[in-house]
């Protein structure tokens, strides 16, 4: 049998991998997205994850791939989803979805989607915005820079200081329909 880090025998190590996993997705994987408040801390590791190391490294991908965390976006803000995806390469590629605040007006906000778009250019982060029925136009325009961001970095042959420039006419495109976006 395998031991735990107190030198005690592990039951549960001692399973078949296929039933701890049954058992790990049922102590890890909730029903509901988990939300990530403005106000809230990132959400801590379930103490699962901190039995051993074998546990940790058998559960932690199921944690972050089969839940969902939620995280609230005020005004383009993602510093808290940032610091969730710098937290490991694991973070990065968990299952995130991102909430929009639609009551905060871009122009405040055009720095903190620059850096979005940028921390997005540098493989920081994942998630970008969702161009579903109900999307507020102001998400819309946001999901459509992101698009452009996604094929300029995948081109490889702008500079991140050219991206920003077109991301810059584009901002004002935008501002002829809707005057929220202009500076």
């Amino acid at each position: 049998m395998a031991l735990d880090d107190a030198g005690a025998e592990s039951r549960l190590l001692a399973l078949v991998p296929e039933l701890r996993n049954r058992i790990y997705r049922y102590t890890l994987v909730e029903p509901t997205p988990i939300r990530v408040g403005v106000d809230a801390p990132l959400p801590t590791e379930p103490g699962m994850l901190r039995v051993c190391r074998q546990i940790r490294a058998e559960a932690k991908a199921i944690y972050l791939k089969e839940n969902t965390f939620d995280f609230e976006i005020p005004g383009f803000n993602i510093a808290k989803y940032l610091r969730w995806s710098r937290l490991s390469r694991a973070h990065r590629r968990s299952n995130v979805k991102l909430t929009m605040h639609a009551t905060v007006a871009p122009p405040q906000n055009w720095q903190n989607l620059l850096v979005w778009l940028k921390a997005f250019s540098d493989r920081e982060v994942r998630a970008r915005p969702g161009t579903g029925p109900n999307a507020a136009a102001f998400w819309l325009v946001a999901a459509h820079m992101h698009a452009f961001v996604y094929r300029a970095r995948d081109a490889g042959n702008l500079s991140w200081e050219e991206v920003e420039t077109s991301l810059e006419c584009m901002r004002k495109i935008a501002a002829v329909s809707d005057p929220a976006w202009k500076t």
